[in-house]
């Protein structure tokens, strides 16, 4: 907390006009969603005017020129608004509690005021003492009057109006009338009040609830500090980072406010598996089977199928201006003097540019043709021109846009004017039309090519999209919507709206249709096959992953439940009536014969739990009766006992097993492993669970126990991963999860631990010292809640290829 150690009043000197300006900065939205790339430009208007003398002010170490709001940043530290954290960062994208935002205006308001802060106390009873004078002060002040009577809520995390409303407010206590607000319109008006006096660039970054960073803080700080040290306005202030989005073949990828990369969709060859959770990107591109992005400094980082190389950069410390996966095998990218450089497949010279000395303002990969524009605006193309996708109608024409996409090219001419060339067909010969433009007298800001689809975005921000339709990805859902970007990819497309949105439409067979929701928190998971769901804190399902079979798609987003669970290719769940829905295959994925594991024999039936397994379901009367459903060959969805009462249940592969009341397991179903053959029917367990081919239990004291197959057997050759053989016997665990080939378990003190088939690092956690609440073991991949309930995911979702 050393930003908000007590000053000393030398400092005051210093700092005099600083106080409001800091003011200001405190309460600055900063919305977090996804990251733009153009922080850059926006530092450079105010390049060759002084904000203040930063002299020899040594910058903070995770804060560079390309950092947004780097040089306003600067000065706070060189005015001594803020020394950072202790470990030499700024944490420009970290949130501000309400109580460290009353210890900012307490500090800015006894500099600028000799007299200091009214005398008084506050009447609230959640204040930490560190912040209780300064939250005395901004309550006698009249900036804020806390949350109720009686509370203040200090570890409230500030949005950007009520940030914009405190700033107002210390700005009239300190200089009466400089913004004039009523009541009834406080926010619009306050917020068109700081535009004018230019501390922020546009009312759109006062007025949203989303939660203002420090970066933000400081930008709107220094312009205050600016406008009342020079009697004049500031320099243009940067705008805030914007999201940006990009679509690949069945994935899709954006970057958050702060530049944390978010993949979702097809992880098949671990295109959406991010290397670095941590990471900061200043751009990130997304093709078939592989994703790039560009570090802040600009250097190459890309995961995913390196079959042709295309994830191996040729120089990894070599700095790129901008990035582009080809839905192939390509990658290029832009060095900062403009110079194009791709690696990976060059089966047609689509990674061989013609002209190494060219220089290019942006560059585009398709599928096996690349294409750029040089500085002029003029386009050049490389690699296929098998349907003259590389042939540009007009060489000399001058274009501020170019894309590219599987077999066609698009641009805009510098009139906003759309022009394509190149294949109007797919692979399988039918006609799509993607480069016949519906209204070649359309004026468009942007335009993206898919792979047989094409949309663009009209100045007014509505999307057109034309070519392919078969999974909808050329309709968008609603034409009169409002967006500033927008991506298409290989059967879907997705866009952001004015308020930084995300929204998808088109084929949804990976989810990648489906944005993930990074903030949302989650009371219980489970990991099926290929897809995972959980129940958000007031019950409702959330599902991604594979979703070809509609097993990641509820049927009601809405619907309340109280357990979930994921099978195979189905998922199912109790409301909180106790009743069984269940969405997605009732077919048996090996000879598609119809199962029903969807389908419950009685939809009015009551349960106390509900487990799904590969292809079959159970679940337990509230009585404790045991009923199944789905796929039977071997025998595991026909309890021996159907009048037997159990304490729980669990569904593997192709077997079932139980805890009769007093603990004892009993098992049927298939049993070539001896998964079925508990190695001693009288002990007893507290747990009991289910895999492909293993079950394991945990004893009374928390000891895992575990019997059946060793072996993964993809491929019919047996390899022995050790899923049921515990590596630590004397162990103890709260709870323990059985995958397809391994196993996991957290300890008594919520740790993980994993053992069995590493295919795909399912069973490496990516912090082991990491505490959770739950786990939960797929087929090749593993999820965990937090003590928060955030959802933390290791390992990949390999998707059956048919």
């Amino acid at each position: 907390m050393r930003d908000l150690q007590p000053r000393s009043n030398s400092d005051s000197v210093l700092i005099f006009a600083s106080v409001f300006a800091f003011i200001v900065v405190l309460l600055v939205p900063v919305l977090k969603i996804f990251h733009s790339v153009d922080t850059a430009s926006a530092n450079s208007r105010t390049t060759g005017q002084q904000l203040c003398d930063t002299g020899s002010v040594v910058q903070f170490s995770d804060i560079d020129e390309n950092t947004y709001g780097a040089q306003y940043i600067l000065c706070a530290k060189a005015l001594r608004l803020t020394q950072g954290k202790k470990d030499g960062t700024f944490q420009p994208f970290g949130n501000v509690t309400r109580a460290q935002m009353a210890v900012f205006l307490e500090r800015l308001y006894q500099i600028i005021t000799p007299q200091g802060c009214p005398n008084g106390g506050h009447p609230f009873t959640d204040v930490p003492e560190w912040a209780s004078t300064a939250i005395s002060c901004v309550y006698q002040l009249g900036i804020t009057k806390g949350k109720t009577s009686t509370t203040y809520d200090p570890q409230g995390i500030l949005t950007t109006s009520h940030i914009t409303r405190f700033i107002v407010r210390m700005l009239n206590k300190h200089t009466p009338g400089a913004c004039v607000v009523t009541p009834a319109q406080e926010l619009q008006q306050a917020a068109q009040c700081l535009t004018q006096l230019n501390i922020t660039p546009n009312t759109q970054e006062t007025t949203s609830d989303t939660a203002a960073t420090r970066a933000q803080m400081v930008v709107y700080l220094i312009g205050a500090h600016y406008n009342i040290t020079q009697n004049t306005e500031p320099p243009n202030p940067p705008t805030q980072p914007r999201p940006t989005i990009s679509a690949g073949s069945g994935h899709t990828c954006a970057l958050t406010i702060a530049g944390k990369a978010v993949c979702w969709g097809d992880n098949g060859r671990g295109q959406a598996r991010l290397l670095d959770t941590d990471a900061v990107y200043k751009t990130i591109t997304a093709g078939r089977y592989h994703t790039c992005a560009l570090t802040i400094a600009g250097k190459p980082v890309c995961w995913g199928d390196n079959g042709r190389g295309q994830t191996t950069p040729p120089d990894t410390d070599a700095t790129y201006k901008t990035i582009t996966t080809g839905y192939r095998y390509t990658t290029c990218a832009l060095t900062n003097a403009g110079k194009a450089v791709c690696w990976g497949g060059n089966t047609f010279g689509e990674a061989t540019p013609p002209d190494t000395d060219a220089t290019y303002k942006t560059i585009t990969a398709g599928s096996w043709h690349t294409c750029a524009l040089t500085t002029a605006g003029k386009p050049v193309c490389w690699g296929s021109d098998r349907f003259l996708q590389a042939t540009p109608p007009d060489p000399d024409a001058v274009y501020k846009t170019i894309t590219a996409g599987h077999w066609h090219t698009c641009a805009l001419t510098a009139a906003g004017k759309p022009v394509c060339w190149g294949g109007n067909r797919d692979r399988s010969g039918s006609y799509h039309g993607q480069t016949v433009l519906p209204d070649p007298d359309a004026v468009y800001k942007t335009i993206t090519a898919g792979a047989y689809h094409t949309c663009a975005l009209t100045d007014a921000g509505k999307p057109v999209c034309w070519g392919n339709n078969s999974r909808g990805q050329a309709k968008p859902p609603d034409t009169e919507a409002i967006y500033k970007t927008i991506t298409a990819g290989g059967e879907h497309t997705c866009a952001l709206t004015v308020a930084d949105k995300l929204v998808c439409w088109g084929g949804n067979g990976s989810s990648q249709a489906t944005p993930l929701d990074t903030d949302a928190t989650y009371k219980t998971i489970t990991a099926g096959a290929y897809h995972t769901c959980a129940l958000t804190d007031a019950g409702k399902p959330v599902c991604w992953g594979n979703n070809s079979r509609g097993q990641a798609k509820p049927p009601d987003t809405e619907a309340i439940y109280k357990i979930i669970t994921v099978g195979s290719y189905h998922t199912c769940a109790l409301t909180t009536a106790s009743k069984p829905v269940c969405w997605g295959s009732n077919n048996h994925f090996y000879n598609m014969l119809t199962s029903g594991q969807a389908t419950p024999p009685d939809t009015d039936a009551t349960y106390k739990t509900i487990i799904a397994g590969s292809w079959h379901t159970c679940a337990l009367t509230t009585a404790g009766k045991p009923v199944c459903w789905g796929n039977n060959s071997r025998g595991q969805a026909r309890p021996p006992d159907t009048d037997a009462i159990y304490k729980t249940i669990t569904a593997g592969g192709e077997h079932t097993c139980a805890l009769t009341t007093a603990g004892k397991p009993i098992c049927w179903g298939s049993d070539g492993s001896s998964q079925a053959t508990p190695p001693d029917t009288d002990a007893i367990y507290d747990t009991i669970t289910a895999g492909g081919e293993h079950t394991c239990a945990l004893t009374i004291a928390g000891k895992p126990v575990c019997w059946g197959s060793n072996s993964d057997f993809r491929g019919y050759r047996a390899k022995y991963v050790g899923q049921a053989t515990p590596p630590d016997t004397d162990a103890t665990y709260k709870t323990i999860i059985a995958g397809h080939w391994h196993t996991c378990a957290l300890t008594t003190a919520g740790k993980p631990a994993c053992w069995g088939s590493n295919s795909h690092g399912q069973i490496t956690p990516p912090d082991s010292d990491t505490v959770y609440k739950t786990i939960t073991a797929g087929d090749e991949h593993t999820c965990a809640l937090t003590i928060a309930g955030k959802p933390v995911c290791w390992g990949v979702y390999i998707l059956p290829l048919w």
